[in-house]
């Protein structure tokens, strides 16, 4: 098999590897659990939102045969096993495969004996809050030999020490059987409440928890566990379950480790609650495919599709519940408790088109740490709720805050939120223009380095400055002040909107004049705190274009300089360009001279109004690079990582980093579809010249879902909408969107169904390189006795009309070019006109 299948036919897709081909496996969580896999597939870590620390280490499953005698050489190392209870460990026969779900990462090989296995890891997700804490390992055995075969399945983890005395440390753990249910408990001395329990779906046959760490990991000495659990230290839990299989038989059952921070009782309760692991896993499933079905979008590049459809599964895998501070997500999952102000914006951004509800609770804690002031901090812990600033007068934070809560209320309409956090953003804004300089430019006095001298989001450079008057900053403020003066408008508060109005044209304009290089009409970085015109060239010039504060001709300048090639690589744009004398490809996080995908991102919103063919490129070229040569690249199909090295592009940061997959979704809503808040016309997709159709599905607007389908007919492009908000041509605007009751048979296809009164029109758009057939089931939309007139459109225009009856086209199949659509309209003739 290839290294790597892409499998279509949904959203997302799924993305099948060989088992030798990930250096990391999938990262999974739900609201109070975070889990990372290893390259082999199982468990790495298991993380506690609750008591912030990874409370589990690695775990394996070993397999081994009763039914052989095993005999070896007293000198091997194998003979320390043996004698009348020994067992045959079975090992893995070839190359197996792993198929990465939104849900769970599933891998299937085979064992010595013609046993085929298929192990699936899951971390239970059913909702926002309340999720159970731990992970499930779902095991299927079929045995495809003709001899009958008794095994022995050992699930064994390794606990995790902790030395740090910031991180309630634990170094003495003990272990205990509770015979009643069948589970074993491990608890430490430091710690006596915090408890792991290790279950299953069948009562675990033998048990047992030890400091031999070499049993759980070579398969010579894998022994009969004799339920000793009076060790104490560093221990390895074991619990296994003995499967009988008749030849031709199969067996499955799972094992469930869970954490509870508040005792055994605790620990046992969860046990008993999720004893149902195959409900558990169908709600998964559930959940993740909810969401993925929200704001669908479909290009003829199913490389782009594929990143929109797993943005959205990335963004459902971060969002937590801390016990505290409520909803919300950390930048580092697994590791860190805190909440970035500036990650929660661009969070809210992509956030408001899948879970506006999660949106909502993290602008309220936002504004809950919001200083008197009216600056809004660099984060929050979300356990602590414990706030810093790391001393700036202003950076993004305060911005971006109001940004995103203008965004929210543009996108939900929710006017109750809007009154209730306006005073929050009236706050932010006010305290904006506080820190203006005698230039009229928002400054920051900051003389520090790294996260004390940094204003910017590459705030974590070592031995970096950036203060001063920050062009990035400038910009952000402006877009603040001018959506602000929206959002009082709004409200009626007109004497503020009056104020940000024309706060926000004088910011403008002195960014125009004081922040521009008058040699190259490019934008400044900063005029220092000390003066000094800081002229390095980086990526951070994107923020002017995209928050519109550039002309059309200043624009240009620098969209056509960062689409220059020492920018780029084939996994998007550097955040310097190789030429540049602070280029480094790895070091400083890659903050000068790494790839960063946001950035990406960044630039492939504000490319859709000035260059869609570099809109296309940085869209495609991120996401591809995820899923390209993953064991080289250090990445997980499927999975947003944070930053690649600028020249071997491998990734150096977060497997999952929780602010990328947001900004992802946004540029493609809000740049190439062109949805925009701002005015009452809600879309104007800016479809590049070389696509013939793009069309969006189930997109959450204004409390309601709207659906859109853009086809480029006779060179001119035509849109045919559904649901609401008000259509953008009502003559091709439809009632409902039916697309869930339409099925096809071409997995290259996007297929959109809209319908009203006695008419109905399907939409197929093709992401084939080739011209392809796409049979659609329409039964049920159609009256089958009923005479329907039928019309078909493509790239060069209407066919002329044909008749048919309903039975004769509920099944019906049409013929797409390369890359095309096909548009059949069918019309009943006693519809009222």
């Amino acid at each position: 098999m290839d290294s790597l299948i892409v499998v279509p036919g949904g959203q997302p897709p799924l993305y099948v590897v060989r088992d030798d081909q990930l250096s990391m496996g999938s990262s999974l969580g739900n609201s109070t659990a975070w889990l990372t896999l290893r390259g082999t597939g199982y468990p790495q870590a298991l993380f506690d939102v609750r008591a912030a620390k990874q409370v589990t280490w690695s775990s394996i499953v070993r397999y081994a045969s009763h039914d052989y005698r095993f005999i070896e050489p007293a000198w091997s190392r194998a003979a320390a096993g043996t004698g009348h209870h020994a067992l045959t460990p079975l090992g893995q026969l070839g190359v197996g495969e792993f198929t990465i779900q939104p849900a769970y990462q599933e891998h299937r090989f085979e064992l010595q004996g013609h046993l085929q296995v298929r192990e699936r890891v899951f971390v239970p997700r059913y909702g926002l809050r309340g999720d159970p804490p731990g992970f499930f390992l779902e095991v299927t055995i079929h045995n495809a030999s003709g001899v009958r075969h008794h095994l022995l399945c050992v699930l064994a983890t390794k606990l995790k020490p902790e030395v740090d005395p910031s991180q309630r440390p634990e170094r003495n753990f003990r272990a205990r059987w509770a015979e009643r249910e069948g589970v074993l408990l491990v608890s430490s001395e430091e710690n006596p409440t915090w408890t792991r329990a290790f279950a299953a779906s069948r009562r675990p046959s033998r048990f047992g928890a030890s400091l031999d760490h070499a049993r759980s990991a070579d398969p010579l000495l894998m022994a009969p566990l004799d339920g000793d659990t009076g060790s104490v230290g560093n221990l390895v839990a074991e619990i296994a379950v003995d499967v009988v299989l008749e030849p031709g038989g199969e067996d499955q059952f799972a094992y469930f480790v869970a954490f509870e921070p508040d005792g055994e009782e605790a620990a046992l309760a969860t046990v008993e609650r999720e004893g149902d692991y195959v409900s558990a896993l169908e709600k998964t499933v559930a959940f993740y495919r909810a969401g993925v079905d929200l704001a669908r979008i479909s290009t003829p590049d199913p490389v782009i599709n594929h990143g929109v459809a797993w943005s959205k599964v990335n963004m459902l895998r971060v969002m937590v519940d801390y016990p505290n501070t409520g909803l919300a997500f950390t930048n580092e999952p697994g590791v860190s408790s805190n909440v970035v102000v500036r990650d929660v914006a661009w969070f809210v951004y992509g956030c408001d088109y899948l879970k506006p509800e999660f949106s909502r609770a993290l602008l309220r804690r936002v504004a809950a740490a919001q200083y008197e002031s009216g600056k809004v901090p660099e984060y929050y812990n979300g356990l602590t709720a414990d706030v810093e600033d790391y001393g700036l007068n202003i950076n993004d934070d305060t911005p971006l805050f109001v940004l995103a809560c203008v965004h929210h209320i543009h996108a939900t309409g929710d006017d109750e939120f809007a009154r209730e956090i306006y005073p929050h953003v009236r706050s932010a804004d006010e305290y904006i223009l506080t820190q203006r300089d005698e230039r009229g430019l928002v400054f920051c006095t900051a003389r520090g380095e790294n996260v004390w001298g940094v204003c910017s989001w590459r705030n974590v450079i070592p031995n970096y400055t950036l203060s001063g008057a920050v062009t990035e900053i400038n910009a952000e403020c402006y877009a603040a002040l001018r959506e602000g003066a929206m959002f009082a408008e709004r409200l009626g508060e007109k004497g503020d909107a009056e104020r940000y109005r024309q706060a926000a044209a004088e910011l403008k304009a002195a960014i125009n004049e004081h922040l521009r290089d008058r040699r190259t009409h490019l934008y400044l970085l900063a005029h220092d705190a000390d003066g000094v015109a800081r002229t390095d060239v980086t990526s951070d010039m994107v923020f002017p274009v995209m928050f519109g504060v550039a002309d059309d001709a200043a624009a240009r300048e620098v969209m056509r300089r960062l689409q220059e090639e020492d920018f780029w690589t084939a996994a998007g744009l550097r955040t310097v360009p190789r030429g540049s004398p602070d280029y480094h490809p790895s070091k400083n996080l890659g903050l000068l001279g790494g790839v960063w995908p946001g950035v990406n991102f960044w630039y492939a919103f504000a490319a859709a109004f000035h260059d869609s063919t570099g809109m296309v490129r940085a869209l495609r070229s991120s996401y591809e690079h995820y899923t390209t040569d993953p064991k080289t690249n250090w990445t997980v199909p499927g999975q947003f990582s944070e930053w690649f090295d600028g020249e071997s592009l491998t990734n150096r940061g977060m497997r999952l980093s929780p602010w990328e997959p947001p900004r992802y979704l946004w540029a493609a809503i809000e740049g190439m579809c062109g949805i925009n808040l701002l005015q009452s016309r809600h879309y104007e997709p800016l479809v590049p010249a070389e696509w013939p159709w793009l069309a969006i599905a189930n997109l959450p607007l204004l409390g309601k879902c709207l659906t859109w389908f853009a086809a480029r007919i006779e060179g001119h492009l035509q849109f045919f909408s559904g649901g609401e908000p008000a259509p953008r041509d009502p003559h091709r605007h439809y009632k409902d969107d039916v697309t869930a009751r339409v099925r096809s048979l071409n997995e290259d296809a996007e297929v959109i169904a809209l319908r009203k009164r006695g008419e109905l029109l399907l939409c197929v758009g093709s992401t084939a390189e080739y011209p392809t057939t796409v049979p659609v089931d329409l039964s049920g939309l159609l009256e089958e006795a009923e005479r329907y007139t039928l019309t078909v459109a493509d790239e060069d225009g209407w066919d002329a009309p044909g008749e048919a009856l309903g039975r004769e086209v509920s099944r019906l199949a049409v013929r797409v070019a390369r890359k095309g659509f096909k548009l059949v309209r069918i019309v009943s003739p006693s519809a009222a006109t």
